[in-house]
Formats: C-alpha cells, sequence, structure tokens
C-alpha cells in the first residue's frame, strides 16, 4: 500500500470515531476518493485545522479492492476565507459539491472536473456575494458540458432560431431550450428570462445583478432538475432544500 501524493477538494468531512473522520475528496488523478483521516479532528497546539472546503496537499494510501482508502498527511494549501465567512457563499458552495458527490463515482478519473471545482471556488471567493448564484450556474453549465450532458443555449431547438436577446423554456428531456414561440406549441411557460439567458450563455459575472432570492432560486432548482434527470440522480439535493429554507 505504496503512498500517492495528489492535490484534493475537500468536499466532505463525517467524524469517525473520536478523533479521526472519513472524508471524501476530489483529486485530479484519481477523481472522487473516500479515505480515512485518522487524528484529523485531533485538538491542540499541534493540530492543523482542516475542513470541507480546503485545497489540500495529502498523501493517500490505497487499498486495493476498497472503496475506503487511508489518509496520510494532509497540508492544506487554500482555504477560501471569503466563502467560509459568509453564509450565502457556503451554501452556494455547498450545493456545487452536493452535485459533485451525487454525480461521480469513485471509479473513474475526473480531471475536468477538479479543474471546473477549483475555478469554482476561486471565481466565488473573489467575487461579490451578489452574483454567488451566477457563479454557481455557470459552474452547473460547464460541469455538465464537461460531463457530456450541455445545454444548448444558442438556438431554439425546434425552429433553430438564434436565442440571443430572446427569453426561452427548458425542455429538460430533449437537451436544450425552445424560444417562446416553440414554448406554446409544447405547453410550456416561459422559465428563463432574456437576461437570465444571456447570463447562462456569457463566461463573464453580470454587473448590476438584482434577480430577488426566489427568482434565482427558481433557476437553480431548474437546473438542478436538469442534473437530476442526465445524470440519473434518485436522493433528493439537501443543500437545495437549505438554500430554500434560508431564503
Amino acid at each position: 500500500m505504496s503512498p500517492q501524493k495528489t492535490t484534493a477538494l475537500i468536499l466532505s468531512v463525517l467524524p469517525y470515531r473520536e478523533t479521526s473522520a472519513i472524508i471524501r475528496v476530489l483529486t485530479p488523478e484519481h477523481g472522487l476518493v473516500s479515505a480515512v483521516a485518522k487524528g484529523m479532528l485531533r485538538r491542540g497546539s499541534k493540530a492543523i485545522y482542516i475542513d470541507r472546503g480546503f485545497l489540500v496537499e495529502m498523501l493517500l494510501y490505497f487499498r486495493a479492492n476498497r472503496d475506503l482508502h487511508t489518509a496520510g498527511t494532509i497540508h492544506p494549501s487554500l482555504h477560501y476565507p471569503s466563502i467560509r465567512a459568509d453564509l450565502t457563499k457556503t451554501m452556494i458552495r455547498d450545493a456545487a459539491f452536493e452535485l459533485i458527490l451525487k454525480s461521480l463515482t469513485q471509479s473513474a478519473s475526473h480531471p475536468e472536473a477538479f479543474d471546473l471545482a477549483e475555478e469554482f471556488l476561486d471565481r466565488l471567493e473573489t467575487s461579490d456575494r451578489e452574483v454567488s448564484f451566477p457563479v454557481l450556474w455557470h459552474f452547473i453549465i460547464s460541469y455538465c458540458d464537461g460531463m457530456g450532458f450541455g445545454i444548448d443555449l444558442q438556438n431554439c431547438l425546434s425552429c433553430a432560431t438564434p436565442l440571443h436577446n430572446k427569453s426561452a423554456s427548458l425542455l429538460i428531456d430533449r437537451g436544450g431550450m425552445v424560444c417562446p414561440g416553440c414554448a406554446v406549441q409544447h405547453n410550456l411557460s416561459v422559465q428563463v428570462s432574456d437576461g437570465i439567458l444571456s447570463i447562462f450563455q456569457q463566461t463573464a459575472l453580470p454587473r448590476g445583478f438584482s434577480e430577488s432570492p426566489g427568482e434565482c432560486l427558481r433557476i437553480t432548482k431548474m437546473l438542478y432538475s436538469w442534473c437530476r434527470y442526465h445524470f440519473d440522480i434518485r436522493a433528493p439535493f439537501n443543500s437545495i432544500d437549505f438554500l430554500e429554507s434560508m431564503i
């Protein structure tokens, strides 16, 4: 059981026995990994504080034919203080983490998922709280695209009309959006305003973003419905339920 050094993003921490924890980490080389971190929760003058949302350098001891491995030395690289100090940003972070945890398996490497998660945390850390939801939307759209379930945001699925400066409706089972005229034919109400769709289509974050919390939650739940369908996720998204309870 030789150790392998890796960069990892800690997605969850579950207390285990008195001072240890079972952690689930996302790595570039090994994808999603579960490991026992012995003594991780020990407190004292020499203890190094490690928590969910930290980017770390660590050793992993892989056990053959096992789903639970062993974590060795863990050194924090980034802890994203702006996210940890803000409840809204923390909830947004946890929503992204839950999507990763529920959509990835522990048997495959997904370096693109790691890169997207790291970019997401960097943007959330350095952005104003007011654009936290657009940061999450960009992550979801990029994540789905990278995993092979991208949303066609450019043209109407039915008539191929460009969706620039238009409102649209999302057809989850068909993989994209339809314009207002075609939405009537499908008996769909308008789900996404032209302003929100413009945010989806662009990589830059919006200036002067002023959508209500309720509308932000509705759009977020719509995107998570897309993820639930295409990733075949059966379990509820607890982070979205928590977001809804806080808005």
